[in-house]
């Protein structure tokens, strides 16, 4: 885990800065000490190590949390350089099946950051000190694909676009129709370097394509994650598909969205459901042309700038409703995609006190 923090005054003991509690593994993440020292926690134990690590008072500095077998390193850099504290011992494999919080342990309200955060990464191998020392210097991976992560295109030649990390100078793109040319970096994937943020492919065929983009800020290089998408001119398949975490009603459960058939061109049966909800009460279904993952009021926004599907519905006596939305038989409807989430009125719930939310839904127009 590593991320950037910047304390308003001295923190709480026990404070989260990314943190998960319950499950199988107890309490697993990384936060405040005592005396405004970095510690962490790993299955619940190893919490009263103390890393000698003080973080300053309003200022940015980059922290980061390495869990290996045979131990746990904790690493910050102020802006007078890149420095770590290893704790030895077995550090065991953890499965996350909590939920995961930013800034806060939920173990009490008093266990909360105060401050700001900003680019919270979390990794699914251990990190070497070299790759800390380069995620200090705010050099990262390409982020935002478009096209999105397993999306089809109907063009037979493709914009490929990125987000570049901050310090960012030039890029390196890897392109292939074969996954292990691109995730290894081998001299047939490798398409040259660019200061642009864009990369046009050649004429291709219909199958699957993975790519890559690699920074680096003039020294040092960050490869990035293989994306994937898939060329399929002339056709536009339905599809559905769920992301992101909604947030819990006033019993802790979390409602979750599903689609009731495909999105296809014409159906007049097509509808987006809710289940697990509170029971006999008033949900909406927010939709928007874009995703989001806006946090507020400890929940996630999942659907950007959303509007309303009226009307709104109630749902039974076991939680559930649906929303229906016939679609037209346009052509200009094919490959339309939109994003889905629900409100649902529950006091007592997370979002104010007032209403939970469901998980998201991708819908994509097809046939």
């Amino acid at each position: 885990m590593t991320c950037w923090i910047r304390r308003n005054g001295s923190q709480a003991a026990n404070a989260g800065i990314v943190f998960a509690r319950g499950g199988q593994m107890r309490a697993c993440g990384f936060n405040f000490g005592d005396h405004n020292e970095l510690r962490y926690h790993w299955n619940g134990a190893n919490w009263n190590w103390d890393s000698g690590l003080i973080v300053p008072d309003n200022t940015w500095t980059f922290v980061a949390l390495t869990i290996a077998p045979q131990g746990a390193t904790l690493s910050m850099d102020s802006g007078s350089g890149l420095r770590s504290a290893t704790h030895s011992g077995n550090h065991g494999a953890e499965p996350f099946d909590a939920a995961l919080h930013i800034g806060r342990d939920p173990n009490s309200a008093s266990r909360s950051f105060r401050g700001a955060m900003d680019d919270i990464r979390i990794y699914s191998r251990t990190l070497s000190p070299s790759e800390i020392a380069v995620a200090a210097t705010r050099l990262g991976s390409a982020a935002d694909p478009n096209p999105p992560q397993l999306e089809s295109r109907l063009s037979s030649q493709v914009h490929l676009i990125w987000n570049p990390s901050p310090k960012t100078i030039q890029s390196r793109v890897y392109f292939a129709a074969d996954y292990r040319s691109v995730r290894e970096g081998r001299a047939e994937a490798d398409r040259g370097t660019t200061t642009a943020s864009m990369w046009t492919t050649p004429l291709l065929g219909n199958r699957p394509y993975y790519w890559r983009v690699d920074a680096s800020d003039g020294t040092n290089w960050v490869a990035g994650p293989v994306w994937t998408f898939q060329v399929v001119a002339g056709a536009a398949f339905a599809f559905t598909k769920n992301y992101g975490i909604g947030c819990g009603g006033s019993q802790s459960i979390v409602p979750k969205c599903s689609a009731a058939g495909l999105p296809r061109l014409g159906s007049q049966s097509f509808a987006i459901d809710v289940e697990r909800a509170r029971a006999q009460t008033a949900a909406a279904l927010l939709i928007g042309a874009d995703s989001s993952d806006l946090a507020i009021s400890g929940c996630s926004l999942l659907v950007r700038t959303p509007w309303i599907s009226l009307p709104a519905i109630v749902t039974d006596a076991q939680g559930r409703g649906s929303t229906s939305l016939p679609l037209g038989t346009d052509p200009a409807l094919l490959g339309v995609r939109f994003f889905g989430q629900y409100l649902v009125l529950d006091t007592g719930a997370r979002l104010f006190g007032l209403a939970s939310l469901s998980d998201g839904i991708h819908v994509a127009i097809g046939y």
